[in-house]
């Protein structure tokens, strides 16, 4: 939860990126020259799959589909999915809430997202007294203005919002980046069954990174480390635990260490035999994979390590895993890991 909210200080890192009208949010069809992403997810969706996961029976052979809440198919089947969901929906009042202890600056306030065609996307629903009704996502974002408020937890929420990570497994050993290759830009880059460890080259924030994020300063910036479009079988589980100068990480691997900056889940969907490799359970065609962007905040990682100046490069390590932290299955492609400012 730490590394899923606590560390998001935007509401593009906290929920994710847009998804964008007139297209079908592939990277086919995105205009990535415009900035646009073919889908990108926020660390939100990891601690909203991490609950299914754990509550789901993901190999179960008396459940050979997965009927549970390890399948989104399955999932609203459950009682607890209701109770989960308003707990999602909580953390995001929770999230607004958050003190900055993530950017240089220390004040960054965390605010609702501003894109018009974000906030102006309408759904129909039906009211209390079965009259057609139209929202917007707007109307949505302050639970007060719905009529209703969460009961006041703070007191666990607290435990997770000022966690502090072990110190540095390496502190007094820096981590020598020239030994690792550097992501293909746009390539076939390869996350595989073992961890796989990259060089990551930095750069110091620009005036139009500040100005198109719209914060004061370049010290209130959120610093992210990207994996761009990878591409996952939408019936297969992913995994992606992600550290920063520590390539000797590994599926044993503790999460509670200064160098892990977070998680990325991939729950499968549909009817599926979960124990079928890629090969055998899905076909080439696109339509059969989810193409995603997954952003890493890194800032209070970074601090923990002691690197301060935007000329040093690290080392990110790529950890994949299997449900219920088994080998993984399959190998994934994505086409970039690059350095990020939100």
């Amino acid at each position: 939860m730490y590394n899923q909210v606590t560390t998001k200080v935007s509401a593009r890192d906290f929920l994710g990126g847009p998804y964008v009208v007139g297209t079908d949010n592939t990277a086919a069809s995105v205009n990535v020259t415009a900035g646009e992403v073919p889908g990108e997810s926020g660390g939100m969706e990891n601690a909203h799959n991490v609950a299914h996961e754990w509550t789901g029976l993901i190999n179960d052979p008396d459940h050979p589909d997965n009927e549970d809440m390890g399948n989104f198919i399955y999932a609203a089947r459950d009682p607890i999915f209701y109770s989960h969901h308003s707990n999602v929906d909580r953390l995001w009042d929770v999230w607004k809430t958050i003190p900055d202890k993530v950017t240089r600056s220390g004040d960054r306030k965390r605010m609702d997202y501003t894109s018009n065609d974000f906030l102006d996307t309408e759904f129909t629903f039906f009211d209390e007294n079965q009259e057609m009704v139209i929202v917007k996502i707007r109307d949505t974002l302050d639970s007060s203005k719905l009529g209703y408020k969460f009961t006041d937890v703070s007191k666990s929420d607290n435990l997770w919002i000022y966690y502090e990570p072990l110190p540095p497994h390496q502190s007094s050993k820096p981590c020598n980046s020239s030994n690792y290759p550097a992501a293909v830009p746009s390539g076939y880059n390869y996350i595989g069954k073992d961890p796989v460890s990259f060089k990551l080259d930095r750069r110091a924030p620009t005036s139009k990174d500040v100005r198109e994020k719209g914060v004061k300063n370049a010290d209130q910036l959120q610093e992210n480390v990207l994996l761009e479009k990878v591409k996952i079988p939408h019936s297969e589980y992913a995994r992606f635990d992600v550290f920063i100068n520590f390539p000797a990480a590994n599926r044993q691997t503790h999460l509670y260490m200064s160098e892990y900056v977070g998680t990325f889940t991939h729950l499968p969907s549909g009817m599926v035999d979960m124990s079928k490799s890629v090969s055998e359970s899905s076909s080439k065609s696109d339509d059969k994979f989810r193409t995603v962007t997954i952003r890493y905040c890194v800032n209070a990682a970074l601090k923990r390590l002691g690197i301060t100046h935007y000329n040093t490069d690290i080392v990110v390590t790529i950890v994949s895993k299997g449900a219920r932290n088994s080998s993984p299955k399959t190998g994934f492609t994505f086409s970039n890991l690059k350095q990020d400012f939100q």
